[in-house]
């Protein structure tokens, strides 16, 4: 929420953006070697699929929390921008300021929208968060990702803030090429971010290629 000075100085990052050919379509990753965008041109000129997820949000209420947790719990995590009358299928494209949370599965992907479904005790809006797949695979990648947004509501929506330490490279181990959840290999740390649960919820999400319950 506090993004609109970026980093400066030795710490500065210059997000890694790929644009899909043919699409006016644009996905940014800001940690990591990107992943191979050219073969979702396919995926994102034909209807996505949607999946609901029943949770909701009000018009003025900031899900921030929502995008730093997805981002830490599924690998091929990127951000997705549209331009504006391009020739694509993405539907409720994202404003330019704000990318929607988007994850690549070879030539399909899942990127999260919102659909508003009332105006709400303060009139201002309500929005259910739905989940658009698109390519031959879509449908599962939005249901992976729903399910994290379901989780994230269940376990940590109402507990505390989470918990970011940050650890200089020098003091740890490199973080490999495979996918840990809720941890950031930066250009100088290794940040991890601990997630409070809230009181009496199940957590019974696995975290993937593990056996440890989050």
């Amino acid at each position: 929420m506090c993004g609109f000075v970026a980093m400066q100085g030795d710490g500065a990052w210059h997000t890694n953006r790929r644009t899909v050919p043919g699409t006016g379509v644009h996905l940014l990753w800001e940690d990591g070697t990107p992943l191979p965008v050219d073969q979702l041109t396919l995926a994102l000129t034909r209807e996505p699929s949607v999946t609901r997820t029943g949770i909701t949000v009000g018009g003025q209420e900031p899900f921030d929390a929502l995008t730093l947790y997805l981002a830490g719990a599924l690998p091929g995590f990127c951000r997705l921008q549209v331009d504006p009358d391009s020739d694509n299928e993405v539907l409720n494209p994202p404003p330019a300021h704000w990318p929607s949370a988007a994850i690549v599965r070879g030539a399909s992907l899942a990127r999260l929208a919102t659909e508003r479904i009332g105006d709400g005790d303060d009139r201002k809006g309500k929005y259910e968060f739905v989940v658009h797949g698109h390519g031959a695979q879509g449908h599962l990648a939005a249901q992976e990702m729903a399910e994290q947004v379901r989780h994230w509501h269940l376990n940590h929506r109402g507990a505390l803030c989470p918990r970011i330490a940050a650890h200089p490279t020098a003091s740890c181990a490199q973080a490999g090429t495979n996918h840990i959840p809720h941890v950031f290999a930066k250009k100088h740390t290794r940040i991890t971010v601990d997630w409070p649960i809230v009181p009496g919820s199940a957590a019974l999400l696995l975290d993937p290629g593990t056996s440890q319950v989050r």
